[in-house]
């Protein structure tokens, strides 16, 4: 028994397809997606198409991530988004998705507990215990901490970016790593693969993919002009592996300790954030 674990897309469905391809060459069983499939990327309905296309011969599961809760939340009190910087990425993400995309993805778990043809359980959640915001590398003593609360032999989670196989006293952790927005100056798109024999292991698969095209649907789809810098920043991203647009909120927030009468939304403040980190 093999599956794939695949996480963190970010619409990026130039580097979903290329993993595809790979699946389907390489004897996988089935797959389970973490969430996070949509945001960042141009032309997120071709990613939720792809998704949901999958040949029926692979069994598939699917959890939402915070990118999907923060279009859900959208779509039932629709304020407080607009073109920029800030917060222009989602509107385009949310204008850019038919209903029946929105619908299917309401009807997805927060989690899922799956026990697949009587091998051990696995636990499926998209943001792991052991993570902390913008936390790098786990921790030793949270990673203990999390094994110690699992009520499964094995955890797979996405979210922090940071690709994880973590095994002690029997059981195992699988962050199965970005897709679709690399990091770790690594461009790559990332997945996991499990294979059980007695037990399931896991390796991290790494796979180069057409960067350029997806490069140049920043341009052709309007997403530059809509969310400015966090676009600039998603773009240079794809190119180094290393997360200009985190960096570049982080340089904001620290800005607005110093100029208190400006807000997220002021695109005078974004545009200092991305000079000061060396974004433009």
């Amino acid at each position: 028994m093999r599956i794939a674990a695949i996480g963190d897309i970010h619409a990026n469905h130039t580097a979903l397809t290329r993993c595809l391809e790979w699946i389907y060459e390489n004897n996988i069983d089935g797959m389970i997606f973490l969430g996070d499939y949509v945001t960042d990327c141009p032309y997120p309905q071709k990613t939720v198409d792809i998704l949901r296309n999958i040949p029926p011969r692979y069994k598939t599961w699917f959890i939402k991530g915070n990118r999907e809760d923060y279009l859900l939340n959208y779509r039932k009190d629709p304020k407080g988004w607009i073109y920029g910087s800030k917060t222009g990425n989602l509107l385009y993400t949310y204008e850019n998705l038919n209903s029946e995309a929105l619908d299917w993805l309401s009807q997805l778990p927060d989690t899922l507990e799956i026990d697949i043809n009587g091998c051990d359980r696995i636990f499926a959640v998209h943001r792991p215990s052991y993570y902390e915001f913008l936390q790098k590398e786990p921790p030793l003593d949270r990673l203990k901490q999390t094994i110690s609360e699992m009520t499964a032999p094995v955890m797979l989670c996405a979210h922090s970016h940071v690709p994880l196989v973590y095994e002690q006293d029997g059981r195992l952790i699988v962050n199965s790593g970005p897709l679709g927005m690399p990091n770790q100056r690594i461009t790559d798109a990332r997945f996991a693969v499990l294979e059980f024999t007695d037990r399931w292991q896991a390796e991290i698969i790494s796979l180069p993919y057409d960067t350029e095209a997806v490069l140049v649907e920043f341009e052709t789809s309007g997403l530059i002009e809509k969310a400015n810098f966090w676009a600039k920043g998603v773009r240079e991203i794809l190119k180094t592996g290393y997360e200009y647009s985190v960096e570049c909120l982080d340089e904001l927030h620290r800005l607005l300790e110093i100029y208190p009468h400006k807000t997220e939304f002021d695109e005078d403040m974004w545009e200092m954030a991305a000079k000061n980190i060396g974004l433009i």
